[in-house]
């Protein structure tokens, strides 16, 4: 049987059960993305196959058909016991649904999904949360409800979540489903998901710089603002590849817009092609030179549309400038020759001083000096969009697909529009200094533009600060917090000679930073209060949600967080660790109660645990395993693994012990140690260099009773 609706179909093997849902492609091609198996029941659970009915009967017009859909019906019947089915499959222009009634006979439907390139799991209604809900790897949660392919832009969304069983296979590298049809199972697809929710054409993520993760790095604005200059750029260099360059394999150094700007009111004597002689003597490419030899890469601020005087293509060309706002020269962005030769210009003396990612800023004040001086554009019929389109395609076409570009910054959605396919990570909002400027800033506008993280681009919450001048201790937590559990590029804000060996520990905790998508595909509104971050992983040796509970109040928070409402786990016992507090909470079946402090940040890896010995921590990344969890195998007796350690930093592995079982030795590839409290065995890991680490744990029954 075969059944089409517009770009959806239905094929059902009458003979075995087997199903197919298939999708049109651009080719005109049938694809599919459901290869599943219907199978029915007795109430005892025994199977009963379709070829043990004597008939199956369509109806008198075999394929129903209205307006919005078409539908076919099939009833299996004449088997010797009397039981009947009747099967309807429906194909509507974004929705495909099968259904079984009987009054003896229950209907499952099973199979694998091929949904798109990498394919993550989304949730398309709005949570009862404040916060936000990454994903790492193949998890899918009880709070889930679709598959989001960025690559494609396409959704399919599971229709009456409950009864639904999503897996991840990794053998087979695909999604697999298991529903029973109670009595209907309904696909949704929704083609254009992003374009649709933010009515702006969607570009999928592109990682051709190299950057297979968010970089982490360091930035002259935030740490030193104008006095930053050639010596202080090379000192703070060397301090992030000694303090660093062991948890990082790649470090950025960001030259911000001090380097021709000497404060707020504007300079005569620099601009976009001039640098300051007296912050950089020896020039920006001596710099790039000098940064590039420690191993480092070194990136540039740049806002080569506008300057606060004339620089020689804006004096040799004066038909190219649109005119003077706001105290600043700019370019006219409508005159052909200003994307043929102005920027790649630009461009090409940045890449000639040796600068390998670019940061370029005021692009929302280029639009409103655009939008000001509209009479005086070379060409008033082309659009302000088209215009910008030109010049981000030129200045890319001139640096190539493997230089990294940030987009500064989004100030609304109108933004977006000038951002997607040209920019591999957009700034979401202003300045970061103050405690106000990042609930502002970053908390709130992440709340908005996290769906377009590691989808579209890289969504960048500004540096990162923690200095005593902006931060208490808990404040510094928060902050690391926010960021490394939802993988947003880390950029080191303050001068590294200020910050204490607590705060730069706190900085090694999120390096590298994890991949990470959201799986909230609605954008949601800020409430003060408390965030939650709810960060599950999923890799081949399992998996743990990583919670962060983050204090906006000047008070003590006491929360409630109960397992499947807010977070989305299954029945079962779970295990919590407080990341912080190094920590073992203990166990728990449906909810955990813990306080946090005023304007601090819980962080809990929460992992489920049975009668076998189970890692709960690990001290090196803030997502307790995420990054350097490599392997781990329980076979009766001994429970082992591989971790990535960091050369001369103890890593200690928090592993929880069954009462069936008692600890008995251990070994492993660098020098170790094991302590024992109650049901916590700690394994600490000190290697004499960065390696992969490999361990084992020995375990006896203290009962008759094997463990398995």
């Amino acid at each position: 049987m075969f059944i089409n609706f517009k770009s959806l179909s239905i094929e059902f093997n009458v003979k075995n059960g087997t199903v197919t849902f298939y999708i049109t492609g651009a080719d005109g091609l049938n694809h599919p993305f459901i290869s599943g198996q219907l199978r029915l029941e007795t109430v005892a659970g025994t199977d009963v196959p379709f070829g043990s009915f004597g008939k199956a009967e369509t109806l008198p017009i075999p394929v129903g058909q209205t307006t919005f859909a078409a539908f076919k019906t099939i009833t299996f019947k004449e088997r010797a016991d009397g039981a009947e089915a009747v099967l309807k499959f429906t194909v509507s222009k974004n929705s495909l649904a099968v259904e079984c009634r009987s009054e003896t006979l229950t209907a499952v439907f099973e199979g694998d999904i091929n949904w798109g390139t990498d394919p993550v799991a989304a949730r398309t209604r709005e949570g009862n949360e404040q916060g936000v809900s990454p994903v790492s790897g193949p998890a899918f949660g009880l709070l889930d409800n679709a598959l989001f392919a960025r690559y494609e832009d396409r959704l399919l969304e599971f229709v009456s979540r409950e009864g639904w069983r999503i897996r991840y296979d990794y053998r087979n590298i695909l999604f697999t489903f298991s529903t029973v049809l109670k009595p209907v199972a309904t696909f949704k697809v929704h083609c254009n998901w992003m374009e649709g929710q933010y009515q702006i054409p969607f570009e999928a993520i592109d990682k051709s710089h190299g950057f297979a993760t968010p970089p982490v790095g360091w930035m002259t604005w935030y740490a030193v603002k104008f006095d930053a200059n050639e010596k202080t750029v090379l000192h703070n260099s060397r301090r992030m590849k000694e303090l660093f360059g062991k948890y990082s394999d790649k470090l950025v150094v960001w030259v911000d817009w001090e380097w021709c700007h000497r404060d707020f009111s504007g300079n005569t004597d620099t601009d976009t092609f001039t640098p300051r002689k007296d912050a950089y003597p020896h020039g920006l490419d001596y710099l790039a030179k000098e940064i590039s030899a420690m191993g480092l890469i070194p990136a540039l601020w740049c806002a080569p549309c506008q300057d606060a005087r004339q620089n020689r293509l804006m004096t040799q060309h004066p038909d190219w400038v649109l005119g003077k706002w706001r105290e600043l020269w700019y370019v006219d962005p409508s005159h052909p020759e200003v994307a043929k030769k102005y920027i790649p210009a630009a461009f090409h003396q940045f890449l000639k001083w040796g600068y390998k990612a670019f940061k370029w800023d005021f692009l929302y004040h280029f639009r409103y000096a655009v939008e000001d001086l509209q009479e005086q554009k070379y060409d008033k019929t082309i659009s302000l969009l088209s215009t910008f389109h030109r010049l981000t395609k030129a200045a890319r076409e001139t640096v190539g697909r493997e230089i990294f570009m940030l987009f500064c910054a989004i100030e609304s959605d109108h933004d977006l529009a000038y951002t997607l396919g040209l920019f591999n990570a957009a700034r979401i909002g202003g300045d970061v200094f103050n405690w106000k400027e990042f609930t502002t800033n970053v908390c709130q506008r992440i709340l908005r533009y996290y769906p377009y993280h590691n989808t579209s681009f890289y969504a960048d919450g500004d540096s990162i600060i923690l200095r005593k001048e902006f931060n208490t201790e808990s404040q510094a937590r928060s902050r690391v917090s926010l960021y490394g559990l939802t993988g947003l590029p880390v950029t080191i804000g303050d001068n590294l000679n200020v910050l204490d060996n607590y705060r730069i520990d706190l900085l090694r905790r999120i390096m590298p930073v994890v991949n990470m998508t959201s799986r909230d595909l609605q954008p949601q509104k800020f409430k003060k209060g408390r965030f939650l971050i709810r960060t599950a992983i999923s890799r081949p040796f399992g998996e743990w949600m990583v919670v962060g509970l983050l204090n906006l109040k000047r008070h003590v928070a006491d929360t409630e967080l109960h397992f499947a409402e807010n977070l989305g786990l299954g029945t079962g016992h779970y295990a919590v660790f407080d990341y912080w507090q190094e920590k073992f909470l203990g166990i728990y079946e449906d909810k955990i109660c813990f306080i946090t402090q005023p304007l601090d940040t819980s962080v809990l890896r929460i992992t489920p645990v049975s009668n076998i010995p189970a890692v709960i921590s690990s001290s090196r990344h803030i997502t307790q395993g995420g990054y350097e969890l490599e392997d781990i195998n329980w076979k009766t007796g001994t429970l082992s693994g591989r971790v990535k350690c960091v050369g001369g930093e103890p890593l200690r592995l928090a592993v929880m012990i069954p009462p069936e079982i008692r600890y008995i030795s251990g070994k492993s590839s660098v020098p170790f140690k094991v302590k024992k409290e109650k049901q916590l065995l700690t394994l600490t890991l000190t290697a004499p260099e960065n390696v992969s680490a490999t361990w084992s744990l020995f375990f006896k029954p203290n009962k008759k009773t094997a463990v398995s």
